[in-house]
């Protein structure tokens, strides 16, 4: 399909430095405000530090990973990626959780999630597929 085109990997070499400086300022003061307005001596580290913290460190995971992947292969799942998406939030609208006011919520059981938010990778990866092959 892509006769000649090597297969692509991250390269720290070929990472735009100041993006990536930029992020990690955002992230650190992002960090500092939380524990800034939640903070007690009695527990310096606040339930909400740490969930903002956990956010943090998923989303490095995520970029990293995202960053690792072949744009060819986002391709080739992205519209199978937004038709599951598409269902999630059919499912959600008819059979999801009401949180205020709104039927939001997956409820697994274990976890609880919002399929919009998956809508926010699903709808890049079929814009990429819709403008690739037209």
């Amino acid at each position: 399909m892509f006769v000649g085109m090597e297969r692509y990997t991250f390269s720290w070499r070929n990472a735009d430095l100041l993006v990536i400086v930029l992020i990690a300022a955002l992230l650190a003061i992002g960090l500092a405000q939380v524990l800034s307005a939640t903070y007690k001596t009695d527990t310096p580290f606040s339930h909400f530090f740490i969930k903002q913290l956990f956010g943090a460190l998923s989303g490095i995971l995520l970029a990293l990973l995202i960053a690792r992947t072949d744009w060819r292969k986002i391709e080739e799942w992205g519209t199978i990626i937004f038709g599951a998406t598409i269902i999630l939030l059919l499912f959600t609208l008819f059979l999801g959780k009401r949180a205020m006011g709104a039927h939001r919520w997956i409820d697994l059981k274990i976890i609880r999630f919002q399929p919009s938010e998956l809508a926010k990778f699903a709808l890049p990866a079929a814009l990429i597929t819709y403008l690739r092959n037209g």
